[in-house]
């Protein structure tokens, strides 16, 4: 069985050096960002992004190596 490696990460302004969102993946971090820049739904996140400019989003790995679900989710909380 494949062990898991969840990573905390932030979307960054690269601009203002501002952090606005904070996830959990268990993808590498280019592939959940092309995810983010890809995203239709309209919601806060979905409208920064596009009021920004995709060029101007950078993500940034803040903790990896988590092994479970619930640890990831108990450290994403912390960092929200």
């Amino acid at each position: 069985m494949m062990e898991l490696n969840y990573k905390i990460y932030a979307l960054v302004e690269k601009i203002t050096n501002n952090i606005r969102y904070i996830g959990l993946t268990k993808n590498p971090l280019k592939y959940r960002l092309s995810q983010h820049l890809r995203d239709r739904s309209i919601n806060h996140k979905t409208n920064w992004i596009k009021k920004i400019g995709v060029d101007n989003i950078d993500i940034i790995l803040i903790e990896d190596g988590i092994k479970t679900k619930e640890e990831i989710c108990e450290r994403e909380i912390f960092f929200i």
